[in-house]
């Protein structure tokens, strides 16, 4: 069986199933540049713990913000010899590892992947851009998350280069997020009926309380839809003022329940009519990935990547950002569809987009 090493910032939850599908074609060890990620804590005990790879981590040099500037890739790579090196994003080590096989002819393939949306991939100019197509040039090939991004990159391209792109969008492995998902839609419904049973409808925000995920417009707009309730799933260091926010316009129908991991947020997304993702900024955003598994419809701003796996009207809607009356008319047509928790709503495949990557 061929080796393959993972370089990666830190384990999230939406990348395990990806790994472990992997580690079932290669032999297969993923090196972590950090313990845990940098705005979002999770359960790295637990998550680790469902990996069928090796871990390792390579902790040398220093992080600055949310970069990365490890050292010892290199001795990593020589010590190990693998056939395969998958790199993450641009970083140091993705670059680092390029050189090092372009000087020294050693003998791997290289991939680099990247979250970007296309309006990441449009916006960078200059410098950035002229020193990416040079780097890029170095690689085999680089794994997207969606249709839209591969052909921005395709389309500067040189017809005669070598590189090639792989669509594999952040999904969990179906089989894997809904097992037991007989037990989940019966705890959400509990949740539902005790908490917020006076509401026919329930919207759901799942994510970090911070300034890009735009959860301040979001409550102003549930000022106007009086009979829908928005569940709030998160923390960070807007919370206080959204609470505030809440409290200071009189809204009754937007509650907080904290931040949830696992299990319990899918509880909370097969109780919901629709997950409302309005961020002005979004690489990706893998809740939607796996509201749409759980088969809960998604109202997402065009500044989210993962509008890209939203193409049927079952599926939901995408509204321009910040548009209140284009968002209102969206949700408003979501919540009149007939929501069943017990079909997965995606159509896109996570085994069958790494088979066509390997």
């Amino acid at each position: 069986m061929k080796k393959l090493l993972i370089f990666h910032q830190a384990l999230a939850p939406y990348r395990v199933d990806f790994f472990n599908h992997l580690a079932e074609r290669f032999n297969a060890e993923l090196v972590l540049f950090d313990t845990n990620l940098v705005n979002q804590k999770f359960d790295q005990d637990r998550l680790t713990g469902q990996l069928r790879c090796r871990v390792s981590y390579l902790l040398g040099g220093f992080r600055w913000k949310d970069r990365y500037f490890r050292t010892g890739a290199i001795r990593k790579v020589w010590r190990e010899r693998p056939d395969v090196v998958l790199g993450c994003e641009y970083s140091l080590v993705t670059i680092a590892l390029a050189v090092y096989r372009f000087v020294f002819r050693a003998n791997f393939k290289l991939y680099t992947m990247t979250d970007d949306n296309e309006f990441q991939f449009r916006a960078r100019k200059g410098l950035k851009s002229i020193l990416r197509w040079f780097f890029v040039r170095l690689l085999d090939g680089i794994v997207v998350t969606n249709e839209a991004v591969k052909q921005a990159y395709e389309a500067v391209t040189p017809k005669n280069a070598m590189l090639r792109y792989y669509v594999v969008p952040i999904l969990h492995d179906e089989k894997i997020i809904r097992r037991g998902y007989d037990f989940v839609l019966k705890k959400g419904l509990l949740w539902r009926k005790e908490n917020i049973d006076l509401f026919g409808k329930v919207a759901i925000f799942v994510g970090r309380l911070d300034v890009v995920k735009n959860v301040r417009w979001l409550i102003e707009q549930f000022n106007v839809l009086k009979n829908v309730a928005l569940v709030i799933v998160g923390s960070g260091p807007l919370e206080c003022e959204l609470k505030a926010l809440v409290k200071g316009l009189g809204v009754k129908n937007v509650f907080f329940v904290g931040r949830k991991e696992g299990r319990e947020v899918y509880e909370l997304m097969s109780m919901a009519d629709a997950l409302i993702l309005p961020s002005s900024f979004e690489p990706y955003g893998a809740v939607v990935g796996e509201a749409l598994q759980w088969g809960t419809p998604c109202v997402v701003s065009d500044r989210v990547g993962a509008k890209t796996l939203i193409d049927k009207k079952e599926q939901g809607a995408v509204f321009r950002h910040n548009d209140s009356n284009d968002f209102l008319r969206k949700i408003r047509q979501v919540l009149s569809l007939s929501v069943n928790h017990e079909v997965s709503l995606i159509s896109d495949s996570l085994s069958k987009a790494v088979d066509n990557f390997l």
